[in-house]
């Protein structure tokens, strides 16, 4: 609850290692490995709770978060092509628009974002979400309001300040944008992505001494990471 998916996830496991048989434990730890990005964990863990008889309705969103997390853009459509708890609909809404919008579908991303932040109680995710896909449209105008957006529902929010930091990275250039990113990391040090995105924005700027120290501390926690190799 506190944002700490990190210590959370060990936690967990050794809450399952406590009890094996816990599966709402395993659904908890499976939400906080798609949390952390780690979507092919999540899957196996989500499998394990449905083979111990868990109704795959209320774990049909977690799962088709875990596939898209893994690319798999089609399987996440079609997990979501089944009944979704009322209160999940904005979510699976999207990751339906990103499934779609992965899959060169652009009309039915519009309509499945229009559908993911049209609840007044639509998460920041979301929103943030649909900031990065008008970023992607080149709608910076667009980009940035949901950005705001997305800062107005959650200000503690590391997630939504660091996509402020690349709507104005993509508006301003790498140096005024490395001040959003710091914010974003005073409130999360931990999250890769950010510490990455952060490292970019310095080499951008020519900044390739103090790009170095996100990228050690992204590396201390996620050595493997794709994008922190390159």
């Amino acid at each position: 609850a506190a944002g700490d998916c990190r210590a959370a996830r060990i936690d967990l496991i050794n809450a399952l290692e406590a009890d094996p048989a816990a599966l709402p434990v395993r659904v908890d730890l499976a939400r906080t490995l798609n949390k952390l990005g780690r979507g092919r964990e999540a899957e196996r863990q989500l499998q394990r709770a449905i083979d111990g008889r868990m109704s795959i309705t209320t774990l049909r969103t977690e799962l088709a978060e875990a596939q898209l997390l893994q690319d798999r853009s089609a399987d996440a459509l079609a997990t979501l092509a089944g009944a979704v708890p009322a209160a999940e609909r904005p979510r699976a809404a999207r990751i339906a628009a990103e499934a779609y919008y992965r899959m060169g579908n652009g009309g039915a991303a519009v309509r499945a974002f229009a559908r993911a932040i049209d609840p007044s109680d639509a998460p920041v995710e979301n929103w943030i979400a649909f900031a990065r896909y008008r970023l992607a449209e080149q709608d910076v105008l667009g980009a940035d309001a949901a950005a705001d957006e997305a800062r107005r529902r959650a200000p503690r929010s590391a997630r939504a300040l660091a996509m402020k930091a690349e709507v104005v990275r993509y508006r301003g250039g790498p140096v005024v944008a490395l001040p959003w990113f710091e914010a974003a990391l005073d409130i999360d040090p931990t999250d890769v992505p950010i510490l990455l995105e952060y490292a970019a924005a310095l080499g951008d700027a020519g900044r390739y001494r103090a790009m170095l120290d996100p990228l050690n501390r992204a590396a201390e926690l996620d050595a493997a990471n794709p994008r922190g190799l390159f």
